[in-house]
């Protein structure tokens, strides 16, 4: 993984994915050992740590009804998420009640429990349960290299905004938009230096930026509003020789030259249906950035000659000269038979080898 992140070309492919708990209950049905540990069993390279850098409201369900539930998130919003098990809705997922709406309540209603030195987190150089952290990162270190596993400023601010009204904000008053930005990064920095200190490997930013047909915003915007911001927390570990991973779902391409300028080692999950393909990526910007993903999910829901032809592809656009992680577009649905999971991780592990 290391090699890899660095742009070298390592002794084999590494691997990396992420499975729903339904793919994983149909998995079991079809001979899948009901209490394997699905990274230990296929060999997966990564493992996370996370903290939490919420500003810590009490959560509370108020009302529900036979699709949604109405709840005060930690983040000081309420929310209006789907029902366990009813089909997920953009709208039924909406935020309602905004924590913030402009500087002033951002001010008294957040910035107050941005810090780190408050002993009640985990990652506070303060904490009381600090060694059974390090403990921990210290036992994953010997299977895996270990990323601290962190919300991105940007998703930071659509939790306390909601969507729609951080995107106004970015046309109405960009000012206070940065703002919060800057000051959520500062504080994912601080974060991110004491978690450097108990061991971590380096960061995978959580950092949803685009839909299917493209950022949702100009990369103009992202440079003027986010990208510094991005660079204060990318470099912390970058100059401690540590990867930064930056997970964003759908077509970010426009935002990819500012990603690299702003420091990201790497970027995931590269979707499919969203247009991203490591085959045209790689060529473009591969001496630049690493790639994880692009495995595509229609494919490994298919026959088991698709998802030979998809992963051979990839494996061989994406891997000379090192920079890929082979996994699923964006995680593992539960469309996908295990015999064809396992049949992708059989070519990766075949196929994704390096002559010494």
């Amino acid at each position: 993984m290391t090699a890899i992140l660095n742009l070298e070309e390592p002794d084999r492919v590494a691997i990396y994915d992420t499975v729903w708990e339904e793919t994983l209950n149909r998995w079991r049905g079809e001979g899948f050992p009901e209490t394997a540990d699905v990274s230990e069993h296929f060999g997966f390279d990564l493992a996370f740590v996370s903290c939490d850098l919420t500003p810590g409201y009490e959560e509370l369900a108020y009302r529900e009804s036979d699709r949604w539930v109405l709840s005060c998130t930690p983040y000081g919003s309420v929310g209006r998420d789907h029902v366990a098990g009813m089909a997920r809705t953009r709208a039924e997922e909406a935020s309602i009640e905004p924590a913030v709406e402009d500087r002033e309540d951002f001010q008294n209603r957040i910035e107050p429990f941005l810090d780190i030195s408050d002993p009640r987190r985990l990652c506070s150089p303060n904490s009381p349960f600090r060694k059974y952290l390090a403990r921990k990162i210290a036992d994953l270190k010997e299977r895996f290299l270990v990323l601290a596993s962190l919300r991105g400023p940007y998703v930071y601010c659509v939790s306390l905004c909601g969507v729609k009204r951080l995107l106004a904000l970015i046309v109405k008053n960009p000012s206070f938009v940065k703002y919060m930005i800057d000051k959520v990064s500062e504080f994912t920095s601080e974060a991110s230096k004491s978690l450097i200190d108990l061991g971590v490997d380096g960061l995978w930013l959580r950092e949803d930026m685009a839909y299917k047909n493209g950022p949702f915003f100009s990369p103009q915007a992202y440079e003027s509003l986010i990208m510094l911001s991005h660079r204060r927390i990318f470099m912390t570990y970058r100059r401690r020789g540590l990867p930064a991973v930056l997970h964003c779902d759908g077509d970010f391409r426009p935002l990819i030259p500012a990603l690299i300028r702003g420091g990201a080692s790497a970027i995931q999950p590269l979707e499919v249906n969203a247009g991203m393909d490591v085959r045209e990526l790689k060529p473009k910007y591969g001496d630049e950035i690493a790639f994880f993903g692009n495995i595509d999910k229609n494919m490994l829901s298919g026959t088991l000659e698709q998802v030979r032809r998809e992963v051979i592809s990839k494996l061989e656009a994406a891997c000379p000269g090192g920079g890929y992680v082979v996994g699923s577009d964006h995680s593992v649905p539960s469309t996908v038979p295990l015999q064809n999971y396992e049949y992708m991780i059989k070519l990766a592990k075949k196929h994704g080898r390096y002559k010494p």
